[in-house]
């Protein structure tokens, strides 16, 4: 059978009949459950006579009679005979929290680069158009090999060159992300400017901020901010100053 559960916040001892009614009883308060994100889920189950007003029975975004910050995000009715048994399931962060611990994650791979962008590529790759090195080819804006510094372009490398058919390379890429939850939308200026990850991050030339993602989970945002390292020349400043 139903029951009236006294709770106790700390500050105020009060009912569940102080929220929704003297004719709805909780069941089942459920079991407090917090990720490593920092959310905190409930699922707690009322009964309520089949005449209580349907209106008035527990809906999205009530709060949960017992964990302050949590608010419910689904609910499950069901109507059996003489009663009703409502099922909730709750999500926030408990209060006073306004937002939790961030959780950082990285990630390392390799991306294409134009072979011309190597940082060596004057040096030791392709060389110019008045000295090109390991068979590369100029041409000019007559489509014409040429050897002027000033107006060709590296074209090719020639197919007796130990870098025939090579046109781009894999440069290091790094992201890195950081997550948690707050309450309130935060107002984000950066987006495509130069900015140092908040958080753990290896080495790199600098970083651009490239992507800030909100998902709401009842009353709690679910924030993502994704930053992408500048490779080996880094991003440029004037650019993405």
């Amino acid at each position: 059978m139903g029951r009236t559960i006294q709770f106790n916040d700390g500050v105020t001892t009060h009912t569940n009949l102080d929220f929704y009614g003297k004719d709805l009883v909780i069941e089942n308060p459920g079991e407090l459950m917090t990720d490593r994100y920092g959310l905190s889920t409930c699922t707690t189950v009322w009964r309520a006579p089949a005449d209580f007003p349907f209106g008035s029975l527990p809906g999205i975004g009530a709060v949960h009679p017992l964990y302050g910050g949590l608010a419910m995000e689904r609910r499950r009715v069901q109507k059996q005979e003489g009663y009703y048994t409502v099922t909730g399931e709750f999500a926030g962060l408990l209060a006073p929290a306004t937002r939790s611990d961030s959780v950082f994650e990285l990630s390392i791979g390799v991306q294409d680069e134009p072979i011309v962008s190597h940082p060596n590529f004057k040096s030791a790759i392709g060389g110019t158009p008045s000295n090109p090195l390991h068979g590369a080819v100029f041409l000019g804006p007559d489509g014409l090999p040429s050897t002027d510094d000033g107006t060709a372009n590296f074209a090719y490398f020639s197919n007796t060159s130990d870098f025939a058919g090579i046109e781009s390379y894999l440069a290091a890429d790094f992201m890195t992300w950081r997550e948690r939850f707050v309450c309130n939308f935060l107002v984000y200026g950066s987006i495509g400017r130069i900015q140092a990850p908040s958080g753990p991050a290896p080495p790199a030339t600098n970083w651009l901020l490239i992507c800030v993602s909100f998902e709401q989970r009842a009353t709690a945002l679910f924030v993502t901010n994704e930053w992408r390292a500048g490779g080996r020349r880094g991003w440029n400043s004037a650019i993405y100053g």
